[in-house]
């Protein structure tokens, strides 16, 4: 009886989050399916083998057994795809380009809201970014700034109709330290210079809270940018590039093509930050 209880329960919740994860795109209700998704397949298997004796065992033990297999798959899947972006042409640092215009970007309201607080806010309007990232996909970017404060807006695409924002905010002190903090829904894998003090919040997608959380991670007053946002942004990008080079994760230019761009240190950390994202919704 419990077991027919929990498992409508589960499914009545896996249907809502499928609703509501579709039409909201939240990051945290995302996290949320796939736990819901897991508990419904593994209480099925249970309900199922319960009535159906077709192993024997006690339910719980056929739920544990499914658990475990679901993580199996999983990470095999994940192992296939990462082997895969290793090996594609798909940029694991891409650079941005100037835009005059936004030519081409698809209308969407949380990114339009996300622009009006912030022009309401007395942030300044500086560039217009392009971001390609592989074929036809590609990321739209507005860059603001404020007291020596950089907001970028992106517009992300989920898919091939879909797209969702995100937000990025820099800042450099009197030591020439870097403080980031984002919430792109992405793995967070690489390791940072010394100078770099970085902070991903997938699951934080309220931009007042975006703006006090990086305000507390200043020690003092931001000091003015020495480049525009396309220079200084793939200029940042160069020099992780090469840090992560040299730490390990990515294997030298001339090494075979068929190894691929990672190493085994570099896939093992983006296996576990994928796995930290899509289940708890951390951006390590």
């Amino acid at each position: 009886m419990y077991l027919e209880i929990f498992l409508t329960t589960v499914l009545a919740l896996a249907f809502l989050l499928f609703v509501l994860g579709g039409k909201l795109g939240s990051p945290l209700l995302a996290v949320m399916n796939r736990w819901v998704n897991l508990l419904a397949l593994a209480s099925g298997a249970a309900y199922w083998d319960r009535y159906s004796q077709w192993s024997g065992r006690p339910a719980w033990v056929v739920f544990v057994i499914v658990v475990l297999l679901w993580f199996f798959v999983e990470s095999l899947l994940l192992w296939v795809m990462i082997a895969y972006l290793s090996r594609s042409k798909v940029p694991l640092f891409p650079r941005f380009q100037v835009l005059q215009t936004p030519d081409g970007m698809p209308i969407h309201t949380g990114f339009s809201r996300a622009q009006a607080q912030l022009e309401k806010g007395g942030y300044r309007p500086i560039d217009w970014l392009l971001l390609p990232i592989a074929g036809s996909y590609r990321a739209w970017s507005r860059v603001y700034e404020k007291d020596n404060i950089r907001v970028q807006l992106l517009l992300v695409p989920q898919g091939r109709r879909r797209h969702q924002w995100y937000c990025a905010i820099q800042a450099i002190d009197a030591d020439g330290v870097r403080y980031v903090l984002d919430n792109l829904y992405l793995p967070n894998a690489g390791v940072f210079p010394k100078n770099y003090v970085y902070l991903r919040k997938p699951c934080l997608r309220s931009l007042n809270r975006l703006l006090k959380r990086h305000t507390g991670l200043l020690p003092g007053a931001a000091v003015p940018f020495t480049s525009p946002p396309c220079e200084d942004l793939n200029q940042a990008q160069l020099i992780l590039e090469a840090f992560n080079a040299q730490g390990g994760l990515l294997r030298s230019q001339s090494a075979p093509k068929e190894r691929g761009r990672l190493t085994q240190e570099g896939r093992y950390r983006i296996w576990k930050a994928l796995f930290l994202l899509h289940y708890f919704g951390l951006g390590v």
